[in-house]
């Protein structure tokens, strides 16, 4: 869903009835910019005469701002009604300015908010459209204010000041608009990528919940085995059942009995431990965890190796680091595997060192390599990789998820491939851990 997000309109992300509050609140902060513009044309460039006409057409202009204070379900502002009345203050500004000193009035500026506006609420096709009405108006502006001019007073100096205003205002304009729009798209995306990830960890919690239903549903059917093994046991005393029978009995009670092992091993991996007591495995149960969530195919292109201080060792032999069993670790492990085989060529090694200081986890493929442009920005949201198009959505969370666990991780190319480095200082592994919902 989000990979193909693309730029679409903000209205998809927040209430109309926000877009309404904001739209009003906008319009009255440039009622008060066109109240100024009409003082600065009546008391600094001598246009007393258009006075009253100004306060009527600033007054007859804002009554769409006082219908959606007042009445706001009157009007219901989807895209195309927000792109109209974005235009409408545009021409509204333009019929001001020229009428308080034009091109000449440093209000002129106003010309850029209900652009810049735009740019936050709408889609980008529809801030361009509305750049160019600004600039068609500024251009008008600049050509009344020349031709508005006597012969005698067209000097070069002039000329080239009007131009140039006009050209100045332009480019604000437009600069303005699609930095707003650049940074209102990232802080969606961060927003949404947010999302995805509470989602995941939610969705993390949800199976630890149901785990701790089955624990529940274990220790009830206890019970019920316990009396059909005690029955079993009593029928079994009775020497004169056929030996049939109590073979059969015989096997009820092994069956039973293996039937309460079970039960009870369910138990005791459903039980959710709080904080202060939740259970620390070894790194490479973490690892196996994350490795038997990937495709049986793609499992056969890994290559996993341990080493206790340069040698290499069987963790189930001998004594590995120990990491608190935080779900959303697994989660981040698996997406770093996950992203390595979908660029590999034959093969993925994975290389846990440790000694008394650090664990380190090196995550390599034989693949291309992360693109130069942004193996800095590996980490942040939506990264897209001009190679295969994709977006780094996955990264994102898989490194939001072991920063939170204490780790440091680090992206590199070497030779023949890319690499992933994931470093815990042997005190991070074992802290406390810290929450892992990202903040709203």
């Amino acid at each position: 869903q989000l990979a193909t997000m693309g730029r679409s309109s903000f209205m998809q992300y927040i209430s109309r009835g926000a877009i309404t509050d904001a739209v009003v609140a906008f319009r009255w902060v440039m009622l008060l910019g066109q109240a100024m513009a009409i003082a600065t044309g009546a008391l600094a460039l001598a246009e007393r005469g258009n006075l009253l006409l100004l306060l009527a057409i600033l007054l007859l202009g804002h009554i769409p701002t006082l219908i959606l204070a007042l009445r706001p379900r009157l009007v219901s502002l989807n895209i195309l009604r927000l792109e109209a009345l974005f235009a409408y203050d545009l021409v509204h500004n333009a019929l001001i300015v020229w009428l308080a000193g034009g091109i000449f009035n440093p209000f002129l500026l106003l010309m850029i908010v209900p652009v810049t506006s735009a740019a936050i609420i709408c889609s980008l096709n529809a801030t361009m459209r509305l750049m160019a009405l600004a600039t068609i108006l500024v251009v008008a502006l600049g050509l009344h204010a020349f031709f508005y001019l006597g012969a005698e007073m067209r000097t070069e100096a002039l000329v080239t000041y009007i131009a140039m205003t006009a050209v100045a205002f332009i480019l604000a304009i437009s600069f303005a608009s699609l930095i707003a729009f650049r940074l209102t798209r990232e802080s969606r995306r961060l927003e949404n990528a947010a999302g995805m990830l509470r989602s995941m960890l939610e969705r993390e919690r949800g199976v630890a919940a149901l785990g701790a239903h089955a624990a529940a549903t274990a220790h009830e059917l206890g019970s019920p085995l316990s009396t059909i093994a005690v029955i079993a046991g009593e029928l079994a005393k009775d020497t004169r059942l056929p030996k049939e029978v109590l073979n059969d009995l015989q096997d009820l009670r092994d069956e039973t009995r293996r039937c309460r092992d079970i039960l009870g091993d369910l138990a005791r991996r459903g039980e959710l431990p709080g904080p202060e007591s939740q259970e620390q495995i070894p790194l490479h149960v973490t690892i196996d965890r994350a490795v038997h969530r990937v495709g049986e195919r793609d499992r056969n292109k890994l290559d996993i190796h341990y080493y206790d201080q340069d040698r290499e060792v069987d963790p189930q032999r001998e004594h590995a680091p120990f990491l608190r069993d935080i779900p959303g670790v697994t989660l981040a492990f698996k997406a770093f595997v996950e992203n390595a085989l979908r660029f590999a060529n034959k093969r993925v090694n994975i290389d846990c060192h440790w000694d008394d200081e650090k664990v380190t986890i090196a995550i390599r493929d034989d693949g291309p390599g992360f693109a130069k442009d942004i193996i800095d920005r590996l980490g942040e949201p939506f990264v897209k990789d001009q190679a295969s198009m994709g977006f780094g959505l996955g990264i994102f969370t898989a490194h939001a998820l072991l920063e939170r666990a204490g780790a440091n991780i680090n992206y590199a190319n070497r030779p023949g491939g890319a690499q992933v480095r994931i470093t815990w200082g042997r005190d991070a592994m074992t802290q406390h851990p810290v929450s892992f919902v990202p903040d709203a």
